[in-house]
C-alpha cells in the first residue's frame, strides 16, 4: 500500500462506508486486487494490497508474474466472466480497505448520499486504458464475446498454454480448454459485429493481453495487425491504444510493488528493463508511477 504524508488527522475509513464502491475484488496469490466505482459518475479505480505477509515481486519474472495477475483480474472482471469474490472475510476487508486508503485522494465523502464519490481531480488520477474503457464500455453481451475470443487468440498465438493461463481461458469462455482450442480464429465475420464504438476497446485489451505475457511470438503481433486491419483502427489510433495498453500494465505491476509499501532502488531498475521489453521508455513508467503516488498525495 502507498504510504500517506505524515501528520494526517483523518479518521481511518471503515469498510462499511466504502462498500458502495466497492465493485469487485479478488485474491491471486496473496495479493488483494479491488475495484472501487463512484456511484455518480460511474468512474472506476483499481488498487492492491496484500492479503497478510507477502513479498513484492522478485526478479524480472515476478513483475511478469504480477502481470499476469493483473491482467486476468482485469480481463475476467470486464468480460463478464472470471473468478471474483462476493462477501469478503475479516481479512479481506482489512486488505480491502488498505487498497482502498492507496487510492483514497480520487474520492471525497459525500455526507448527503453516504458513500464515497469520484473526487474532481480523479480523471487525473486515471489511467488512460480506464478513462477508455468509460467512454467505450463492452456494454453488450456480443462485444464482450468477441473480445474475450480476441483474447483468446493472443493467448494461444504461441501455441503453449501454460496450468494457470487454462483455469483464465476456461473461466473466460465458459468452455474447457478442449472446446476453447477447438473455437476458431476470429474472422472479419466475427469483428464486423462489434459496435463501431468499442472497437478500439477489443483491441486495447487484446495488446494488454499480449504485452503481460513475457513470452512473446510473432503470432501474436500478425493476429493483433490483422485484427486492428478488420477493426478499421488507423495507425494513430493503434499508437494511443498501444500506450494505453502498457501504461495500464506497467500500473499493474507496480500496484503489487507497493502493495508492501516499498519501491526500492532494485525494483525501479526490474522495472526499467521491463520498460524496455515492452517497448516503451523510462519516462512512461516514471508518469505511472507518479500517478500512483499521487493518487496517494493526499486525502480528498
Amino acid at each position: 500500500m502507498l504510504q500517506w504524508q505524515q501528520g494526517e488527522s483523518m479518521e481511518p475509513t471503515r469498510f462499511e462506508q466504502l462498500r458502495p464502491n466497492l465493485a469487485s475484488f479478488a485474491v491471486l496469490e496473496g495479493v488483494l486486487r479491488a475495484t472501487f466505482r463512484c456511484p455518480v459518475s460511474g468512474r472506476v479505480i483499481e488498487a492492491a494490497a496484500a492479503l497478510g505477509p507477502h513479498e513484492s515481486p522478485q526478479g524480472v519474472g515476478g513483475l511478469w508474474a504480477a502481470a499476469r495477475r493483473g491482467a486476468t483480474r482485469m480481463l475476467g472482471g470486464l468480460l463478464g466472466q472470471g473468478a471474483t469474490e462476493t462477501e469478503p472475510d475479516a481479512a479481506r476487508r482489512a486488505a480491502i480497505v488498505a487498497a482502498f486508503e492507496s487510492v483514497r485522494a480520487a474520492f471525497v465523502w459525500d455526507a448527503a448520499r453516504g458513500h464515497f464519490v469520484a473526487a474532481e481531480r480523479a480523471a487525473e488520477l486515471q489511467n488512460p486504458f480506464d478513462l477508455m474503457l468509460e467512454a467505450a464500455p463492452l456494454s453488450r453481451r456480443a462485444d464482450r464475446d468477441v473480445a474475450a475470443r480476441a483474447v483468446w487468440d493472443v493467448i494461444r498465438a504461441d501455441g503453449t498454454i501454460h496450468p494457470a493461463e487454462q483455469r483464465f481461458v476456461e473461466s473466460l469462455l465458459g468452455a474447457d480448454i478442449a472446446t476453447a482450442r477447438a473455437t476458431p480464429e476470429l474472422s472479419k465475420l466475427d469483428v464486423d459485429q462489434v459496435s463501431a464504438g468499442c472497437r478500439g476497446t477489443v483491441w486495447m485489451l487484446a495488446v494488454a493481453t499480449a504485452l503481460s505475457d513475457e513470452h512473446r511470438h510473432a503470432r501474436e503481433g500478425d493476429r493483433l495487425a490483422r485484427m486492428a486491419q478488420w477493426l478499421d483502427l488507423r495507425d494513430e489510433r493503434r499508437a494511443e491504444l498501444r500506450n494505453a495498453a502498457a501504461q495500464k500494465v506497467i500500473e499493474n505491476i507496480l500496484l503489487e510493488c507497493y502493495s508492501d509499501g516499498v519501491l526500492d532502488d532494485a525494483e525501479r531498475a526490474r522495472m526499467a528493463l521491463l520498460a524496455q521489453r515492452l517497448g516503451v521508455n523510462e519516462a512512461l513508467v516514471a508518469k505511472v508511477d507518479v500517478r500512483l503516488r499521487q493518487r496517494a498525495a493526499a486525502r480528498g
